[in-house]
């Protein structure tokens, strides 16, 4: 401990130095490239399907870069929303992150938001929450990771409710060469990456090859093991082909052996040999702008998916879906994009009573038309059937203004839904309260097949300027009301799933960032949430578990000679889940474990130093990452035996 302790010392030391005295030939940064970046705006395609400015999205979204990837540390994609308004992913256990959602309504896991990558969706089909834990591709891929806070129904149909993450990857042919990657880390962290991409046929067709293996003790799990260790690979192939100047061709595989999982939602899990397979092509064209695409994926948690000594909640499950797209320019100043998409999702497992297949089907219409140069109208609409909830139409309607240059209003009206998942109309159970009991009384689940879809309107107002030279300000306001939400009534040992009241939310959010010279910069961010229950009391432990407030702020400095320094603030209100029981199976001494109850708030400090150089003429990176530099012990999800804290990465990057 104290050698840990001497090292952030010297860690802090460094910090000071290069803040407070930095010498001309050390402090002063490439001038160009920093006033490239806060000068330059963002573009964006989550928010209508087509590139725009950030300034022109009729919806609050955030976007988050490769380099935000690295100047954050983060060792998983769900740790790079640690700094995003309205975004909570908590940690369950040391490696695992899924309690929360976007703007509120908080679930373990989140089930009210979609994952996509490069616009395909990324689930765990059974309970149709979002795989951001393990996703097929490598964090090296990452070009950027758009956020879209809101409804997304009208776009994208069921489960984007409050919101969708699009994570985008780099082109092949923008990633040629080799790049070795190799982090590691307390918790017994290491991961290692190793990608090669090039081009053949007279630079027509651009590849990449990605290898990735990932270990990791997954402190905190409730197992017979106090620490089991997370193990993964990937190996995954992208090819792009361009035809001719018009069109292209894109493909995309990926195997993922899940060696090793362990997850926490309503029980603890631990699937050993699982294995999952990606894949997908696309072709598109500019003239017509059209994009066809087909996609599938298909999970084997089967083998060994243990759940409190039980292989009760083992799954097999898959996706296979087709998209059309084209956007085109009917009048002048106006832009209209359409599309329809078949989507069929299957489940099988012995919780479920069996296997069962939802086909969905969707189309959807979205319109942008500029009334004048500083006013533009977006309305969007969209219906869906699912076999079981019947017919959805969602929409959206916004009113974009210009004020003067740079200073942007938004106004915002939008409905979304979210179907229920496999394991709520299906999910069947009897689990022993004692085990190996034969006389316990038994803990049973029930589904329902008559559960609505969840359903949500939401009203928002939001602005972005820029005050003065550099000052950089993003503000939304918005209110949203849920119906119909799922979950279960509990009497005695059992639980039936079921639609409860309306649920009613006030919200903020506020993001800023400035640049104070060439070579330091800050950003924050302020989230405040409101929640109550149409019927006081009904709800409340449901609502309990958002926090109230989140803040965050970085301090960011970029020197010429390649080194960087980021420091950043992390705070969460507390939350309170409901609390469970469970024996630790495989203990002599026959103790139980508690998951749940109250998780105090936090305020946690992290540190990333880098530092870019040429080695044998290539280009090198290292990073060391500390997060919660301070040992602040915390809980987003209370598990007794265990709490988070610090966590010392180091990072070394080679491309040749």
């Amino acid at each position: 401990m104290r050698g840990v302790k001497g090292l952030l010392a010297v860690m802090v030391a460094i910090i000071l130095a290069l803040l407070l005295f930095p010498n001309q030939s050390f402090a002063q940064t490439q001038a160009e490239e920093i006033t490239q970046i806060f000068s330059e705006e963002q573009t964006v395609i989550t928010a209508t399907k087509r590139e725009q400015k950030i300034s022109e999205s009729p919806s609050a979204i955030s976007v988050i870069t490769a380099e935000d990837l690295a100047d954050l540390g983060v060792t998983k994609l769900t740790e790079a929303f640690l700094m995003t308004p309205g975004v909570q992913f908590g940690y369950v256990t040391s490696a695992w992150q899924a309690a929360g959602g976007i703007r509120g309504f908080n679930r373990l896991p989140a089930n009210k938001i979609m994952a996509l990558i490069n616009g395909i969706p990324q689930t765990y089909e059974v309970n149709q929450t979002p795989n951001l834990t393990t996703l097929p591709i490598a964090l090296e891929e990452i070009e950027r990771v758009e956020v879209l806070r809101g409804p997304g129904s009208s776009l994208y149909g069921p489960n984007a409710i409050f919101g969708v993450i699009n994570v985008i990857t780099k082109k092949p042919e923008d990633t040629k060469g080799n790049l070795v990657s190799v982090r590691v880390g307390e918790d017994n962290l290491l991961y290692t990456t190793y990608m090669h991409s090039g081009s053949i046929i007279d630079n027509k067709l651009a590849y990449r090859f990605t290898v990735n293996h990932d270990i990791r003790d997954n402190f905190g799990y409730l197992a017979t093991t106090r620490d089991p260790a997370d193990r993964n690979t990937k190996f995954n192939t992208s090819v792009g082909y361009n035809i001719d100047d018009n069109s292209r061709l894109d493909l995309f595989g990926s195997y993922v052996d899940e060696d090793r999982v362990y997850t926490l939602t309503a029980f603890p899990n631990f699937f050993k040999d699982a294995y999952v397979y990606y894949g997908n092509i696309r072709y598109s064209s500019k003239e017509p702008n059209i994009s066809i695409r087909a996609y599938t994926d298909y999970n084997n948690f089967w083998d060994s998916g243990w759940s409190l000594g039980e292989q009760l909640f083992r799954y097999k499950m898959g996706t296979n879906g087709v998209d059309f797209q084209h956007i085109w320019e009917p009048i002048q100043n106006d832009t209209f994009v359409w599309g329809t998409n078949f989507t069929q999702v299957w489940a099988e497992g012995p919780s479920l009573g069996g296997k069962h297949r939802h086909d969905m089907s969707g189309i959807f219409i979205d319109n942008t038309y500029k009334l004048s140069k500083n006013f533009s109208i977006n309305t969007g609409l969209r219906y869906d059937h699912h076999p079981n909830t019947g017919d959805n139409i969602t929409h959206r309607l916004a009113l974009l203004y210009t004020l003067a240059e740079n200073q942007h209003l938004r106004f915002t009206w939008g409905s979304s839904f979210r179907n229920p998942d496999f394991f709520e109309t299906y999910g069947t159970y009897a689990l022993p309260i004692i085990p190996g009991n034969p006389y316990s009384p038994m803990l049973t689940y029930s589904g329902n097949q008559a559960l609505k879809a969840e359903k949500a309107q939401t009203f928002e107002v939001g602005y972005m300027g820029k005050i003065g030279k550099k000052l950089d300000v993003e503000t939304n306001v918005f209110y949203t009301k849920l119906m119909d939400y799922i979950d279960s009534v509990t009497i005695g040992f059992d639980s039936d799933a079921a639609n409860f009241d309306n649920l009613y939310q006030f919200g903020t959010e506020t993001q800023v960032s400035y640049p104070f010279c060439n070579w330091l910069s800050a950003a924050l961010t302020y989230t405040h949430l409101e929640q109550w229950d149409e019927t006081p009391g009904v709800s409340s432990d449901f609502l309990a578990q958002t926090p109230q407030n989140m803040f965050s702020a970085m301090l960011k400095s970029k020197f010429k000679n390649g080194i960087t320094v980021n420091v950043s603030l992390l705070y969460r209100g507390d939350t309170e889940w409901l609390p469970s029981t469970f024996p630790i199976y495989g203990d002599p001494s026959g103790r139980v474990t508690t998951i749940g109850g109250k998780a105090k708030d936090y305020l946690i400090t992290n540190l990333n130093l880098g530092y870019k150089f040429k080695f044998m003429n290539n280009d090198t990176e290292f990073r060391l990452a500390v997060f919660d530099l301070f040992d602040k012990e915390f809980d987003d999800y209370p598990v007794d035996t265990y709490s988070v804290g610090r966590r010392v990465t180091a990072t070394l990057t080679y491309k040749f």
